[in-house]
């Protein structure tokens, strides 16, 4: 049992409520002006209590990779984003040989059952290998391959996989999407040149989701509107944003949310493993990356991935539009575990709901973090 006091605490109406936080277990007890006594109490001195965030699209930090890491390693990443005020994320595996994606994905749901320390894994994204070599950004061109039903079912089949991103426009990516559905997998475009009727075709039968929004994507033209168009015009279409200031100017991230709305957009990180690492080099996709202007490029420009945590992005997304901390947090929190649906236990606090908290300054600036139940990381 544990108590948050004294605490501005963002609450699943919106409101903010001065009070305590009280947890019991993995869930939270009670919500209101004193915590229920017992256990350990931490004094948070007027700081936000907030859901913890989610974060769909994270391949690694503090040095290593998912599609790489084993054991201690993957554990590392885990610990890396808990202190951002990540508490829940979905291992992200770049394009690679199939077996080395399968390598990866039994490595993950080993870690999915000993729990460590850190940020909690709800699972897999596939960010390919289905994807478009004229759309490729930062994954590697030898490894996409042409849709193949029988490889992502194979894939699926691990109980592990929650979300996929796919180009739609590839010639038989429509059975990807139905081997998706049927595996309650959330079908995303990403990685894709296609046209905005290829697009629109394929929210239609079923992409919700659009990965880095205008980025490795079909852009917005007064005559072929792209992907893109269809993910702006599409209200079931959920626009994964990287709020790094890199991926997308502030001007675009604004015109997103008046596009979309705070309900239809998603906040996520791209974060690599150059986050918190002690390197200067790294090798990604057998090429060399340096963080250049606060971003990983290759030698090429071409950027891969970021260095963003989540709780800069909720930060970035406030002072690039103007919205206020209740609304700022929802594409954090609520947006992406709805996304999953698995709004019933997570994505905001309330009484029985998972105990997943942050605890964070005026600045965004992370000083207790709480993970079902258990302080992960503490810098009262």
């Amino acid at each position: 049992m544990l108590s948050i006091i004294n605490g501005r605490i963002i609450t699943e109406s919106g409101r903010i409520v001065k009070g305590a936080t009280t947890v019991r277990g993995r869930a939270i007890s009670s919500i209101g002006k004193k915590g229920r006594g017992g256990g350990e109490v931490y004094d948070v001195r007027g700081m936000y209590v907030s859901p913890g965030f989610i974060d769909l699209h994270v391949h690694g930090g503090g040095g290593h990779d998912f599609l790489e890491a084993r054991g201690p390693a993957l554990g590392k990443i885990l610990e890396c984003h808990g202190r951002y005020g990540t508490t829940s994320l979905l291992a992200t595996l770049r394009t690679a040989p199939a077996a080395r994606m399968e390598k990866a994905l039994a490595a993950v749901g080993r870690a999915m059952s000993t729990c460590p320390a850190g940020a909690g894994i709800l699972g897999v994204h596939l960010e390919g290998p289905f994807l478009s070599r004229v759309k490729k950004g930062a994954q590697a061109e030898r490894s996409i391959r042409k849709p193949n039903a029988a490889l992502l079912r194979s894939m699926i089949s691990t109980g592990i996989v929650r979300l996929v991103t796919l180009a739609p426009e590839e010639r038989g990516a429509h059975r990807l999407l139905e081997v998706a559905e049927s595996g309650g997998v959330v079908s995303a475009m990403g990685h894709t040149n296609a046209t905005y009727g290829q697009a629109a075709a394929a929210i239609e039968r079923g992409v919700s989701y659009a990965t880095h929004t205008f980025n490795a994507m079909r852009g917005l033209g007064h005559r072929e509107p792209g992907a893109a168009g269809a993910v702006l015009e599409s209200a079931g279409v959920v626009a994964e944003i990287i709020a790094d200031g890199r991926h997308l100017h502030p001007a675009v991230v604004r015109i997103i949310l008046k596009m979309k709305g705070i309900e239809g957009i998603v906040l996520a990180t791209d974060c690599m493993k150059a986050l918190d690492s002690t390197g200067t080099a790294f090798r990604v996709s057998g090429e060399e990356v340096r963080v250049r202007d606060g971003a990983p490029r290759f030698s090429s420009g071409v950027l891969c991935g970021s260095v963003l945590t989540m709780n800069r992005a909720v930060k970035n997304l406030m002072e690039f539009t103007g919205v206020g901390l209740t609304e700022a947090i929802k594409p954090a929190t609520i947006n992406p575990a709805r996304l999953l649906r698995l709004e019933r236990r997570k994505g905001s606090l309330a009484v029985g709901k998972d105990a997943d908290m942050v605890v964070f300054d005026d600045n965004l600036d992370v000083s207790l973090v709480v993970v079902g139940g258990k302080v992960i990381y503490n810098n009262l």
